[in-house]
């Protein structure tokens, strides 16, 4: 028996240092740098991306007010102020798609590659008559004009086929290339001489004033607080906060849809 403890000794001592090394605690691994998120931005560029998105709905709201007050009262002067109204409106949204661009986030109004401020080019003769298509459009036809029947048309067949947003609004303002100020205006004045069955220059009025109306919603989310932070953030993580840009002649405003295939009744964004 004691040889037989004399072999199992060495073989005990092997197993134990085996077994003391298995419960000998790992060596710490080196710790990893933590993941962060962005910068959050400071308290600068939330005032400015503020300020951007705000001007944009107040200006906007302008818009609807100035198109209301000559949709109430046609006149060349009341269209002209309107014009005027909107490509300030515009201007300034444009500063601020951009920003989104910069941001690479898209605005929060667009879906599904459809968007209800700014989607262009357009088909004109889908709104109102248009050299070569008189008569034409959902000014001549007996489709009641309510929000909801624009925003169930605005980019349903057809991604160019556009009820809502700046261009719309742009045709209804400026008209085809032919149009002055004063025939523009003449065509929504309620005394004006009308051979159809409907009202012609009242369905005129009706459109505009929805789309005016539409215009001033569509724009609201941008201006709230959550929205003005998702876009200083989103700036702030792609480094883009100092780049800005402050004029809008420098902003490239490339269409969002391909142009129509009818090139006779694309929209030439007359008041850009």
């Amino acid at each position: 028996m004691k040889q037989q403890y004399g072999t199992l000794l060495p073989l005990i001592a092997v197993i134990t240092l085996a077994l003391s090394a298995c419960n000998q605690a790992p060596e710490p691994e080196q710790s990893q740098p933590p993941i962060t998120s962005a910068t959050p931005p400071d308290a600068e560029a939330m005032e400015r991306v503020g300020q951007r998105s705000d001007a944009v709905c107040a200006t906007v709201a302008t818009l609807h007010a100035t198109v209301t007050g000559f949709l109430d009262a046609p006149s060349t002067d009341a269209l002209q102020a309107a014009q005027a109204a909107w490509l300030d409106a515009h201007d300034h949204y444009r500063l601020l798609a951009a920003d989104y661009k910069l941001a690479a986030i898209a605005p929060p109004q667009v879906s599904n590659d459809r968007d209800t401020v700014d989607a262009w080019p357009m088909i004109p003769g889908y709104l109102d008559q248009v050299p070569g298509y008189p008569r034409s459009g959902l000014v001549y036809s007996e489709v009641p004009l309510t929000p909801d029947f624009l925003a169930s048309e605005h980019q349903s067949t057809d991604f160019h086929y556009l009820t809502q947003g700046f261009h719309p609004l742009e045709f209804m303002l400026w008209g085809s290339e032919e149009e002055t100020p004063a025939s523009q205006a003449l065509k929504f004045d309620p005394g004006q001489a009308n051979d159809d069955d409907l009202d012609i220059p009242g369905r005129r009025r009706d459109l505009t004033r929805l789309m005016s109306v539409t215009l001033a919603r569509s724009v609201e989310p941008l201006c709230v607080q959550e929205e003005q932070t998702r876009l200083a953030m989103a700036l702030a993580k792609q480094g883009q906060l100092e780049a800005l840009a402050m004029d809008p002649a420098r902003v490239a405003h490339e269409p969002t849809i391909a142009p129509a295939g009818d090139a006779s009744t694309d929209s030439e964004e007359a008041g850009q």
